[in-house]
């Protein structure tokens, strides 16, 4: 028979047995549609915000190219050039505090002046239908204001209240009900005020060294190009390298909003994976046994003459287009699931969202689950063809182990390799994807080790006393036992779950506990050079104010390390965020407190020499630099180079006063500095310090920390919600192949059952025994999950995160108890047919 016929007899063949249905194979469907489900899920909804994003790109910048400048604004010839090129729309953004009527206390806001060209790009929508210049205009000869609902109600406003800043009054006269460049910004620590740029500048809020951004947002004509954008930007940099401005176009608007979602739906993907991991476990367990239930169909074949291959091809396509189901199935579930709750999480994340249909994403679901069934499914069915004719005529004897040939092994291994290529391509960092495939090999290197370990060790323990406890440990090592699919199926779902729990445990741990024992309770910012002494005598008079800490402070770009232009030098992508934006920048002449020198030698108290800095270790390291190396900086068009002296540990989780770069004195002392501030108090006596720096120093904002870490504790509930359901599929799939693992050998435990009930034993000694057996395998399993998923929330909050990892008993202890029970549960379950069943059908045979 040629290669032709044999595939189109083994088309015909599995054909015919599919009519059958799926049963047997249920369990292998489930598994393949949930993990496809969980990583098709993330995918469209990462697709569906990426291009919303694009989509939306000139809006959320506000042009197609936007200069930024801090502290003051760009110098004319900058600003003639942007005119000559477009249209162009200023504004200036800065954080103030918004007091209202006398009694009604004040509350942070973040202002933004615009001019009469805003918005360049997209829709401003206020409620009402009122347009943004008629609001804006004011009335009663006080200039108007915008703002949002939520400002309103923290000072209990209503339209036409009027609200002071600083020493200037506004209007309300209106409620913001869309702001088209607001995505770009998600993170805020306060509502949106929106005034005049004419009303802010004859206001006087804006003082010198105020921390303000001075915005320019240009439109090109129609028809302009990502490219020419990008020209446009190098060109105003090139011709004024000391202009103190950033320089972006549109096509990279929302680059912190997709670097998060990227991260997001990068670490959903890979708990998908790890359902479809153990997912796995179930197709080769579900493979296995529905092989094992054709035995004699494929005994019958290969007496009438099939060749092995012809018998591996029959099933090897049912397996397959089985799998394709699945796969499509889970696909279809996870495109459903992601459009049903996009809409919501979309909005709750302020991210606009694209409705046209993501094909790659499901694709590449499919793709995933296609790969795993190869992976777990060839060893099984190339075992099945090993199957001899001669099982017909011995009854219930054990035909054995068969180990697959070369070739089997090398497609299993190519798919496994397939696989890991697949998943590090489409994943936006190679290094996270190699880990995550590191670990997952490591882990199933590790179950399968425990496993064999547990089997010897039963197999060689001395006989116990109790009969029970004796049957229990023999079917741990008995031929066909449940002792390795058990340990990796919950194993596996349950590592998953342990690290997910412990990680977000940490972090929930981190923003909860470890940062607000550290942290102060507010910090002030934008303090006038001289009045840094009065609000510290003003805050210490308050109760409860225990200490303050100070330090001058202004805005500066990093432009060059080393003598090297920083755009040019590779530096570690940890440490990249030092270059996307201004760094604050602060000098010292003796050592300020708590700083903590690991290289180099803090300056003399009193000295006068060279400018030198002290650096951030992580930041220092990341650009490559070492001590005696330079680092220069733009402050308000002027370039300041310093050598650095030494280097210090910052803890960022202490919420307290941490200045990247500290400059020597005599290099930044005449520049236009602010001092920013620091207060601890008692939780009790917070409002009061606010209500006396905010009444007596209405130009200082004061921003809380209690608030801000709230705020990241809603971000991180949110994420934390997402992965936690991802997390729960990968248990789902761990449950239902343990459910089918434990169920495998029902006719061995019905014809054991009757063996026991001949010999006297009663039906309790049989569960007894059972549950002492199902006891032992989850506790085994749940035993090494505990440890694997101990050490991979280790590895990731202190590698990742470089975080203090702590140990959170009860969340794991909840966990190893749930596995240890839903082992003897669903043990209990699948076996209980067979503990009915009735003993004369067994004893009749025999």
């Amino acid at each position: 028979m040629t290669r032709l016929a044999e595939l189109g007899l083994a088309l015909r063949l599995a054909r015919r047995e599919m009519r059958g249905g799926t049963r047997g194979l249920r369990v292998f469907l489930a598994c393949l549609a949930l993990g496809v489900a969980a990583i098709a899920a993330v995918g469209t909804f990462a697709a569906g915000v990426g291009g919303g994003l694009a989509a939306n790109a000139r809006a959320i910048l506000g042009g197609d190219v936007q200069l930024v400048r801090s502290h003051v604004p760009v110098d004319s010839a900058v600003a003639r050039a942007l005119e000559a090129r477009g249209r162009l729309s200023r504004q200036v953004d800065l954080r103030v505090m918004v007091r209202a009527r006398e009694g009604q206390g004040s509350a942070l806001a973040e202002l933004k002046a615009v001019d009469e060209a805003y918005p360049l790009y997209g829709k401003f929508h206020l409620r009402g239908g009122f347009g943004l210049p008629a609001a804006l205009a004011g009335r009663d000869g006080l200039p108007g204001a915008v703002a949002e609902q939520a400002l309103l109600e923290r000072l209990n406003l209503l339209l036409g209240d009027v609200v002071r800043v600083g020493d200037a009054e506004f209007v309300l006269t209106g409620i913001i009900r869309q702001e088209p460049d607001r995505v770009g910004q998600f993170w805020a620590l306060g509502p949106r005020l929106i005034v005049g740029l004419d009303a802010l500048t004859a206001s006087g809020v804006v003082r010198p060294g105020t921390l303000a951004r001075y915005v320019y947002n240009l439109r090109l004509p129609d028809g302009a190009t990502p490219a020419d954008a990008d020209a446009l930007a190098g060109e105003l940099l090139d011709a004024h390298p000391d202009g103190g401005f950033r320089a972006r176009t549109f096509h990279k608007a929302a680059t912190r909003l997709t670097w998060l979602l990227d991260d997001v739906a990068q670490y959903l993907t890979l708990v998908g994976l790890a359902t479809l991991l153990v997912g796995g476990i179930g197709v080769a367990g579900a493979v296995r046994a529905f092989l094992a239930g054709r035995e004699r169909s494929i005994a019958v074949m290969k007496a009438l003459g099939a060749s092995r291959r012809l018998v591996s091809t029959i099933y090897f396509i049912q397996v397959m287009a089985l799998a394709l189901a699945g796969s499509l199935t889970g696909a279809l579930a996870g495109w459903l699931t992601a459009w049903a709750g996009a809409g919501p999480l979309a909005l709750r994340l302020g991210v606009p969202l694209a409705r046209e249909t993501a094909v790659l994403p499901s694709a590449l679901a499919v793709a995933y689950g296609l790969l795993t069934a190869l992976a777990f499914s060839l060893w099984p069915l190339s075992a099945a063809g090993l199957t001899s004719p001669a099982r017909l005529f011995r009854g219930y004897a054990d035909a054995g182990r068969r180990r697959p040939g070369r070739g089997t092994l090398a497609a299993c291994a190519g798919a496994v390799l397939a696989l890991m290529a697949l998943l590090t391509l489409a994943s936006e960092d190679r290094i996270v994807a190699l880990g995550f495939a590191a670990c997952a090999l490591g882990s199933v290197a590790v179950l399968r080790a425990w496993a064999v370990l547990v089997r010897r060790v039963a197999a060689r323990l001395p006989r116990p006393g109790s009969p029970r406890l004796r049957q229990a440990v023999a079917n741990l090592h008995r031929p066909g036992a449940a002792t390795a699919s058990v340990i990796f199926s919950l194993g596996l779902g349950l590592t998953v779950l342990v690290a997910v729990v412990l990680v977000e445990g940490n972090i929930r741990d981190l923003i909860g506990r470890q940062t607000p024992s550290t942290a102060p309770s507010f910090f002030f910012i934008d303090i006038p050079r001289g009045r840094m002494e009065a609000l510290e005598s003003t805050a210490m008079a308050v109760p409860g104010v225990s200490r303050m800490e100070k330090q001058p402070s202004i805005r500066g770009r990093i432009v060059e390390i080393d003598g090297r232009d920083a755009d040019s030098v590779d530096v570690d992508p940890d440490v990249a965020w030092a270059l996307r934006s201004d760094r604050g920048l602060t000098f010292a002449g003796p050592m300020p407190p708590g700083v903590e020198l690991t290289q180099g030698a803090w300056w003399a108290p009193d000295y006068q020499g060279p400018p030198l800095i002290c650096l951030d270790e992580r930041v220092c390291r990341g650009f490559g630099m070492t001590l005696g190396d330079t680092l220069t900086v733009n402050v308000l068009g002027r370039r300041m180079t310093g050598t650095v002296a030494c280097t210090r540990r910052i803890d960022w989780t202490t919420g307290g006063l941490n200045h990247t770069i500290i400059f020597s004195p005599g290099v930044l002392e005449g520049a236009p500095y602010t001092w920013i501030a620091t207060a601890y108090a008692d939780p009790g006596q917070e409002t009061a310090l606010f209500r006396a720096v905010t009444e007596a120093f209405p130009e200082v904002v004061a921003i809380s920390m209690r608030e801000v870490l709230e705020n990241l504790a809603e971000l991180v509930d949110d994420v934390g919600l997402a992965v936690g359901a991802a997390a729960a599929l990968a248990l789902v799939a761990g449950l239902l192949v343990l459910a089918e693992a434990l169920r495998a050998n029902l006719r061995a435990r019905h014809y054991d059952a009757v063996v026991f009930k001949v010999l006297g034993a009663t039906r309790r000694d049989i569960m007894a025994a059972l549950v002492l057996e199902f006891a032992i395998l989850g506790a085994a399993a749940a035993a090494l999950a505990a440890l694997l998923g101990i050490a991979g929330s280790w590895l990731f909050v202190t590698g990742a995160l470089r975080g203090n990892w702590v140990f959170l008993p009860l969340p794991l202890a909840a966990i190893t108890v749930g596995g240890v029970t839903a082992t003897v549960l669903l043990g209990l379950l699948g076996v209980r047919r067979a503990l009915r069943g009735s003993a004369w059908g067994v004893l009749r045979n025999e």
